[in-house]
């Protein structure tokens, strides 16, 4: 074999592990960023939920991160609660549209949480069991109230954003955004804001 074969197959191999560690990484890091939302939104109660199996690339609201970057200069960066953001996240906004637009179908990673009771489902299935009888079939299906889905999460450098939402009945439910920054390691959630109520 002659050394440019040789060096070919080595960098293709190379090229590929660590692209498939790159993969790995950013997996964990989706399933750490879902879980931190589901948890905090479920934080102290007992939870019993089915979930959407992917994102079938639709987002809960039609957020437009490019407002949410303007509304930042209307507060001065301070949000709901009087929670402030250092102006790193007007730029992650900024890039946030562009990189939702880029997003495909995604399958939700297994997620895992200290909690028990998460149910990860297709959306066939629930479909089927809402075919004839709505809310009262979901409910037979499944033998819990609360159906969550999960937006694409947008990744940027160390910070994130992913929306969630929550149904369990016609006029039952509610939307929220989820700002998390990695720190130490860690996906912390800095801000959510309600994006809608039923």
């Amino acid at each position: 074999m002659s050394i440019n074969k040789v060096s070919l197959l080595f960098f293709s191999f190379l090229f590929f592990t660590v692209q498939g560690k790159a993969q790995k990484k950013e997996k964990k890091n989706i399933e750490k960023i879902y879980s931190s939302a589901i948890s905090k939104y479920y934080e102290g109660k007992s939870i019993s939920i089915v979930v959407l199996d992917s994102t079938f690339n639709e987002y809960i609201v039609a957020t437009n991160y490019s407002d949410l970057a303007n509304d930042y200069d209307k507060r001065r960066g301070i949000f709901s609660g009087g929670v402030a953001l250092d102006t790193s996240w007007k730029t992650f906004l900024r890039k946030a549209d562009a990189i939702k637009h880029n997003l495909r179908h995604n399958e939700i990673p297994e997620i895992k949480l200290t909690a028990s009771g998460v149910k990860l489902v297709s959306n066939d299935s629930i479909k089927i069991s809402f075919k004839n009888t709505g809310w009262e079939g979901f409910r037979k299906t499944f033998g819990v109230n609360d159906l969550v889905k999960l937006s694409n999460v947008i990744l940027y450098k160390k910070k994130a954003v992913v929306e969630l939402s929550r149904s369990s009945g016609g006029l039952s439910g509610e939307g929220i955004i989820f700002f998390l920054q990695k720190l130490k390691r860690r996906w912390v959630i800095v801000l959510y804001l309600p994006t809608w109520v039923s």
